[in-house]
């Protein structure tokens, strides 16, 4: 029967017909045969949310299968997920962006006093303090490090102010406690193939063997970004790969 071949399937079914029309005239007038059930589904296709009808009867023929991101049961309920709207940014976040963008310290302070947000995290995820480093406004970092904002906050790339700082700016960030993205993290010296601060963290007793969010290693980030040197460095403190630990059943 066509309509068990229609309905049963796990994929949803998309009559031809009613991606040929709008949701509305689609089957004003049906040529089929047989009585119609209405389902109305909430579907992917081709990147768009669209509205879709299925045929009881005799759509079998016409139908096709929708891409694997659009497997849905077709009789399990579809629920509305409302979006999570990112929270905004309040006056005095924006004034105290634009014031570690600039450099102007007046302006810092008087959005700091009016309850900015001091890790507001702006475009790529940068900080105000992300901001004033890479300005080299060093009066606004340190305005910023007497307040407590953090040093070591990383943005989108992973990268702390320090690394986007230079000379004297980068200095009072250090002597402060900011550290670069390497010196917080193996993964990412060896990744970089920083082998002077790899050795800094194997000298402090860091694992050489850990694992990041998506288990990979120190090693499997040197050789996957090419740094024999580094990963030779950490073959011989006992690296190994993710793989490779996994099938030791670590």
């Amino acid at each position: 029967m066509t309509s068990r071949n229609c309905l049963d399937t796990e994929f949803p079914l998309v009559c031809q017909d009613a991606l040929a029309h709008k949701p509305k005239a689609a089957f004003k007038k049906p040529s089929l045969n047989g009585s119609l059930l209405l389902y109305s589904l909430r579907v992917y296709y081709r990147k768009r949310l669209l509205k879709t009808v299925l045929l009881e009867e005799g759509c079998a023929t016409k139908a096709k299968r929708l891409s694997p991101a659009a497997k849905v049961k077709l009789f399990e309920p579809i629920a509305e997920v409302p979006a999570q709207p990112l929270k905004p940014f309040s006056e005095a976040d924006k004034a105290l962006i634009n014031a570690a963008l600039t450099g102007n310290l007046e302006a810092a302070k008087h959005a700091i006093v009016n309850d900015a947000n001091l890790n507001v995290e702006g475009s790529g995820r940068w900080t105000p303090m992300h901001f004033a480093a890479w300005g080299g406004y060093n009066e606004v970092v340190k305005l910023l490090i007497t307040k407590e904002a953090d040093l070591n906050a990383e943005d989108v790339n992973g990268k702390t102010p320090i690394d986007w700082a230079k000379g004297k700016t980068a200095d009072l960030l250090r002597k402060y406690g900011g550290k670069t993205s390497e010196e917080l993290s193996i993964h990412v010296a060896a990744e970089r193939g920083n082998i002077t601060v790899v050795k800094q963290h194997l000298a402090a007793g860091e694992n050489v063997n850990a694992k990041d969010r998506a288990g990979k290693t120190p090693l499997d980030r040197s050789i996957t970004n090419y740094q024999s040197e580094t990963a030779d460095l950490l073959r011989k403190h006992g690296g190994k790969t993710g793989e490779e630990l996994e099938a030791e059943g670590k």
